[in-house]
């Protein structure tokens, strides 16, 4: 596994512009990633586990030392099924590394009734977690994600409310660089240290 990956990345980006190749690419390299998609579009890999139920997704954690599950919560499991396979994948033993596509489907802003995946989105540093967060804009992002993001990837800017939220959160450099972005390039930001760069959209983050 890449234990450089930070806890908890937000990836930003208007529709095609590279964020969800570069979360896929990154979770291919990863031993347990459970991919979490309310649009039901993700495929992942052709190896991949792919279940709407949550219970099922949960016994799969519990009982594999490695797998790829693409978990779609729809139906009447969107509401309690988020919060049930992030519990297992919490208690799983090793490293699980999450993706939740769409974020904001999920946690975005006015979202706060999924039991459980809210309180291990603000726990991870007690759990073996990694977690990716995906969403087109970082306007909708939830405030609580926004507070244990380590890392910001934006890929672009997909409306004037998101660049506003980047000129006041990161500066005005940073919006700058976003707006010079050309095709799968990206633009990082460590909400710790303030470091700042500019990568193609292929190459990986450290």
């Amino acid at each position: 596994m890449d234990s450089q990956i930070p806890p908890v990345r937000m990836v930003v980006g208007p529709p095609g512009s590279g964020k969800t190749y570069f979360c896929r690419r990154t979770a291919l390299h990863q031993p347990r990633v459970l991919w979490l998609d309310p649009s039901r579009t993700e495929q992942l890999s052709d190896r991949a586990i792919r279940s709407t139920s949550a219970a099922s997704v949960a016994r799969t954690i519990r009982a594999r030392t490695a797998f790829e599950i693409v978990y779609y919560p729809v139906g009447e499991s969107a509401r309690e099924g988020p919060g049930q396979v992030m519990r297992a994948a919490a208690v799983k033993h090793g490293r699980v590394h999450v993706v939740v596509d769409e974020h904001r489907l999920l946690v975005g802003r006015g979202r706060r009734t999924l039991p459980g995946f809210d309180e291990y989105l603000r726990t991870h540093r007690h759990h073996d977690l990694s977690v990716d967060l995906i969403s087109q804009r970082l306007a909708d992002a939830h405030p609580d994600a926004s507070t244990v993001v380590q890392r910001v990837i934006i890929f672009g800017a997909a409306s004037p409310a998101d660049r506003e939220k980047i000129r006041k959160d990161y500066g005005r450099e940073v919006l700058t660089s976003v707006e010079q972005l050309r095709q799968y390039q990206y633009v990082f930001v460590c909400t710790q240290t303030g470091i700042t760069g500019t990568r193609g959209g292929r190459e990986k983050i450290a």
